[in-house]
């Protein structure tokens, strides 16, 4: 067994790297007869690096296949999120539900790429997380989310929802920074509610950037005039914007954060005072902001239990 074993060693020294466990595992049980001779020095450099393919697209296959035969794809979500031509299905896993993405592949790996950075080293529950990815075939990828029921931009919002809105996109948009990551598309459409938490869950990452790089897709309606450079402050005015139209107020009269600021001059509330902080100028650290936040909540809204927990949002890391 010993002498067969080597045949994975000696793959490994042809192919360059280091062989996975289920890549070894196939050489060694679908491929044991080859194992032999590769072992005892019957088979060529060339034929090594064949078999090897061959036991890469093996895997592959498997892979994908234990993946699809875990999920039950059941329907069409009937509000879809996101944007672009992607499909959304319910999809069940034993008796729970989710959400699979189905679209371009290229733009889905992105996406699941961008999620697991943001994840990656810190708890940010406002954040989507990517459950599982599948490759379709070679133009479509899937990728698994939890289900979400309603975008904010379907329901009918009052004030309290508003600040739990303003609260968990700062929430998300300091996940973002920490990994010098802009989000690049917030808004209504883009942030969900949960069934059984005041938690709102901002999602659609295939517009995310690193800070200093240009959007490839903007949007003046919530951006105004910060330009298409991914920046801490797009996202805020972005936020800003979002709450100033759940709030009732016509965007399409607003072109700058300027006149942004001189609307909401003429109004009031806990919301309004969230988004002229995420227009305020002088914002940069976002930790700072959270500090007035927290009193502004505790003052103005004591004993609220309406509000999300302050504490439990903002992203920690691990």
């Amino acid at each position: 067994m010993e002498a067969v074993k080597d045949a994975v060693g000696e793959m490994e020294r042809v192919v360059k790297k280091d062989l996975t466990e289920s890549e070894a595992s196939c050489l060694l049980s679908v491929f044991s007869s080859e194992a032999v001779l590769i072992s005892l020095g019957q088979y060529k450099d060339r034929d090594i690096q064949s078999l090897f393919l061959k036991i890469q697209r093996m895997v592959k296959t498997a892979t994908k296949a234990k993946l699809f035969s875990s999920y039950t794809f059941d329907g069409l979500v009937p509000m879809a999120f996101g944007r672009g031509n992607n499909v959304l299905q319910y999809v069940l896993r034993g008796s729970d539900l989710y959400c699979a993405k189905i679209g371009d592949a290229a733009t889905i790996e992105a996406e699941v790429q961008a999620s697991r950075l943001i994840h990656e080293n810190q708890l940010c529950p406002s954040v989507m997380p990517v459950i599982d990815s599948i490759r379709i075939d070679e133009n479509r990828a899937a990728m698994i989310t939890p289900f979400y029921p309603m975008p904010v931009s379907h329901a009918t919002v009052t004030e309290p929802t508003i600040v739990n809105v303003a609260l968990c996109g700062i929430a998300t948009i300091k996940a973002f920074s920490n990994k010098n990551m802009c989000h690049g598309d917030i808004k209504p459409s883009n942030m969900m509610f949960q069934a059984s938490s005041r938690t709102v869950i901002s999602i659609d990452f295939g517009s995310c950037k690193e800070y200093g790089n240009m959007l490839t897709e903007t949007s003046p309606l919530f951006g105004l005039d910060c330009g298409n450079q991914a920046s801490l402050r797009y996202d805020l005015t972005c936020l800003a914007a979002s709450i100033m139209l759940l709030s009732g107020i016509k965007l399409d009269m607003i072109a700058t954060r300027e006149d942004a600021l001189s609307e909401l001059a003429s109004r009031s509330g806990v919301h309004i005072t969230l988004a002229n902080l995420c227009l305020d100028e002088s914002v940069s650290n976002l930790d700072d902001m959270w500090e007035q936040i927290q009193t502004l909540v505790r003052v103005a809204l004591p004993n609220a239990d309406f509000v999300v927990d302050l504490n439990e949002i903002w992203p920690k890391r691990i």
